[in-house]
């Protein structure tokens, strides 16, 4: 997919069985963010590092997607195609 990111729906409710609650699932808003390999590599090799910011290669525009405590994935390019890390969005606008 050649998207520089996506908002996903985590769909959820609840299912009852006899009157049982069999499992809870609740609706969460998410952003997954196409990033590069290397970038992740770089980052992944400094435990140190515990906050990153997401910018978008096109810019000019600010990242209004996700409101605070909203998930954000981070998601390798092709070949790997693989949710390599995620956090929570501190602030509306990326800033």
């Amino acid at each position: 997919m050649a998207s520089a990111g996506s908002l996903v729906d985590l769909a959820a409710r609840q299912v009852h069985d006899a009157g049982t609650t069999v499992c809870t699932i609740t609706i969460v808003r998410a952003y997954v963010g196409v990033t590069d390999d290397s970038w992740y590599r770089f980052l992944a090799a400094r435990p140190e590092v515990t906050e990153v910011n997401f910018r978008q290669p096109s810019g000019g525009r600010e990242f209004r997607v996700l409101a605070p405590g909203e998930p954000f994935f981070f998601k390798t390019h092709y070949p790997h195609h693989k949710v390599v890390g995620g956090g929570f969005s501190a602030i509306r606008g990326g800033g």
